[in-house]
């Protein structure tokens, strides 16, 4: 295949694009085929969210709160639980696991530098998890001080 031949960064690109385009285009045909219009709203909820589209479904939509954007109060709750910096963790440790694959496997002499910075990373999670604890244990503190001037 000519894939192969071209830089490994371009061949990525090119790979990714035609697995999105072969995947819209599949849901599109068999939509088509099937007559399914089940989810035609929700390119009108995206559609209404981000510029000054309405029709009666989006005002509909748009007017509870769960459609709306996420308050300060939900990620300091998502922060307290530890639920957010631990998913923002696994996400960097699964972006770096696939920058060091396909590095590796494109050249050996990438793969030094890229293992460098995963050792890096590696080391200093105990770093990075009490930083995030230590967050977590201000925003308790500044909210218990909240609770504490809202009842006085």
């Amino acid at each position: 295949m000519f894939i192969h031949k071209l830089p490994w960064l371009l061949a990525t690109v090119m790979e990714t694009l035609a697995v999105l385009a072969g995947t819209v285009g599949i849901k599109l045909l068999v939509a088509t085929l099937l007559n399914i219009r089940d989810d035609s709203h929700i390119a009108a909820l995206l559609l209404a969210k981000f510029t000054s589209y309405q029709d009666f479904h989006t005002q509909l939509y748009t007017c509870a709160a769960e459609f709306d954007f996420m308050s300060i109060e939900t990620l300091q709750n998502l922060t307290v639980t530890f639920l957010l910096p631990f998913s923002l963790f696994a996400i960097c440790s699964v972006i770096i696991k696939v920058i060091k694959t396909v590095l590796c496997s494109s050249s050996p002499d990438k793969c030094v530098t890229v293992t460098l910075l995963f050792s890096f990373y590696a080391n200093h999670i105990g770093v990075m998890m009490m930083m995030m604890i230590l967050l977590c244990v201000v925003i308790m503190y500044c909210n218990v001080l909240h609770l504490l001037s809202w009842l006085s």
